[in-house]
């Protein structure tokens, strides 16, 4: 359903101003290690344009993961704007708010306003010139029987502001223990050797798998998030993780990187492990 196109009350600008979430949210109140792919999660809300200029729209997607350790790129079930953060209830918006959200068949879009609309916003709410307007959409995904809920902020520029769109980040290169991982979602897995110590006085050591990324940060300082299906990561926020099992363990796992950017972009791969 896609919305008129109009000027916003001040109720809108109110809740505007105010979002200020952004991210991933798992949905869920029991949490387990931040790493594990194992349940039922939202790992990524991706904006195929993370910062929009006045009357473009960008389709969102989600990564999520399930209960099994399989990640997966979904349409949203449902986007809506994010609740009141001070009380948690809907705003009460006029009607012409809905243009900021569009749906056309399984897919949705944030769609900016017109750059007059954009700039009577901005003086509502006493911004500078220059300053982006900011809103917060609240993207909802089934994963399985479970529900999943994250919050996306999405950045509209200001024509006369100077600044360029940034786009998504690049994953240039992965590496693990020294092997390199190819880019191709069809690529064989990786062999983890796992069994390079396994006696009956010591059956459970620990071996520890180096796991290194490399990312364009053209568009500024980058963050990460390292997730996997098999033991346990150390060092899960950093270019390099270590990644620890135990010989016991066997089979094949999925594992990924994700990549952000300070200005709301977002890009992943996965790659699947084979442990032997």
């Amino acid at each position: 359903m896609t919305g008129t196109r109009g000027r916003w009350t001040p109720a809108f600008l109110a809740m505007a101003m105010s979002m200020s979430a952004a991210g991933v949210g798992t949905g869920c109140d029991t949490y387990r290690l931040p790493s594990d792919l194992k349940f039922p999660q939202i790992l990524a809300v991706r904006l195929a344009d993370p910062q929009l200029l006045p009357e473009q729209r960008t389709a969102i997607d989600v990564l999520v993961t399930n209960d099994l350790g399989v990640p997966s790129l979904l349409k949203p079930g449902a986007v809506e704007f994010s609740p009141d953060p001070a009380t948690g209830k809907p705003f009460s918006l006029p009607p012409q708010a809905s243009a900021f959200i569009e749906h056309e068949g399984d897919d949705f879009f944030a769609h900016a306003p017109d750059e007059a609309t954009v700039n009577a916003f901005a003086t509502a709410l006493g911004l500078a010139p220059t300053a982006a307007l900011k809103v917060s959409l609240r993207v909802t995904v089934s994963i399985g029987a479970e529900t999943r809920r994250a919050d996306k902020l999405v950045v509209v520029l200001r024509p006369g502001s100077g600044v360029v769109p940034t786009p998504n980040p690049t994953i240039k290169d992965i590496t693990v223990d020294g092997q390199p991982v190819s880019a191709d979602p069809a690529a064989p897995p990786v062999d983890v050797l796992i069994e390079t110590v396994k006696t009956e006085t010591m059956p459970s050591k620990i071996i520890e798998h180096t796991f290194v990324v490399s990312a364009d940060a053209t568009a500024g300082p980058l963050t990460y998030a390292w997730f996997t299906a098999y033991g346990d990561v150390k060092h899960y926020r950093a270019t390099t993780a270590i990644v620890t099992g135990k010989p016991t363990m066997g089979g094949d796992g999925a594992a990924l990187i994700v990549v952000r950017n300070e200005r709301g972009g977002v890009a992943w791969r996965q790659f699947a492990l084979h442990l032997h």
